[in-house]
């Protein structure tokens, strides 16, 4: 690099900025004829960078020729090797509404009150409306979910608990086998209702009547007493069956309603016969 301006000032004709490599070649060629020996290690370098600079017009031809700059690889890249998944295959059975028998022991299959579980049962339920379609079946769907069933209120569900239950109850009492016998024994009669049903709210108006049923002639009243009873009840009586009925349905608690007729009765009674 030092001597190119003594070269270029040597070669007549030929300005710096158009030298070739021919006429650089030919310049050194000169200079290393009329060079000394101490001008030797001057023409090594010189002679080294004639040969670079073949090689890098070489590598210029080579570039231009494809249009692409080859990149310099220092260090060969590493494979990543990637470990092959393997696939693993689990022996999953059938489900298990489609492997039930027809004779299986349904209450140990859903012994209490439970939301609905469709692969538990095998019956093609559908519920909810599709425009223009069929109704959902019974996987996913919450329509099925989210109402009260009755599938652990079976007959055979009934029976287990009845023979559970036999050790806790006594015997019916002899002498009440007919309803005649009942009303002569016991002739007072209390009836209450329980509702259930689906709806926001379990509560039902219904529930509070309660009612009590009397005959009048098992109350052994004379003539005196009978007539005024029967005025102060009013139309709670019906002569053609000679049954007094009274209706509460104004407390709210249940054991209040029945106490209220049990304390209303003998008022009555004592009303009567004053």
């Amino acid at each position: 690099c030092r001597m190119l301006p003594s070269v270029c000032s040597r070669v007549r004709g030929a300005p710096t900025h158009v030298l070739s490599c021919e006429m650089f070649r030919d310049a050194c060629q000169r200079i290393c004829r009329f060079s000394a020996g101490p001008r030797l290690s001057g023409h090594k370098r010189t002679a080294s960078f004639v040969a670079q600079s073949r090689t890098d017009t070489a590598g210029q031809e080579e570039e231009g020729a494809d249009g692409q700059f080859r990149k310099l690889e220092l260090y060969r890249p590493k494979e990543v090797r990637r470990k092959k998944r393997t696939e693993i295959k689990f022996d999953l059975p059938h489900p298990r509404h489609t492997r039930m028998p027809v004779d299986q022991d349904w209450p140990s299959v859903w012994p209490t009150a439970q939301s609905f579980r469709p692969s538990v049962v095998p019956l093609p339920l559908r519920q909810g409306y599709v425009e223009r379609g069929a109704p959902p079946g019974k996987f996913a769907n919450l329509e099925l979910m989210k109402i009260p069933n009755f599938l652990h209120l079976t007959p055979a569900h009934l029976a287990k608990h009845c023979q559970v239950l036999r050790q806790f109850c006594t015997e019916w009492p002899a002498g009440l086998e007919t309803d005649e016998k009942c009303e002569e024994h016991f002739p007072v009669e209390v009836m209450d209702s329980d509702y259930c049903h689906s709806s926001p709210t379990i509560r039902d108006v219904r529930s509070r009547i309660v009612t009590l049923k009397i005959k009048l002639s098992r109350l052994q009243l004379d003539y005196h007493a009978k007539d005024k009873l029967l005025r102060l009840v009013k139309d709670r009586y019906d002569p053609a069956t000679d049954i007094l009925t009274i209706v509460t349905d104004r407390s709210v608690r249940h054991s209040r309603r029945v106490q209220w007729n049990s304390r209303f009765v003998p008022a009555l009674l004592r009303r009567g016969r004053d």
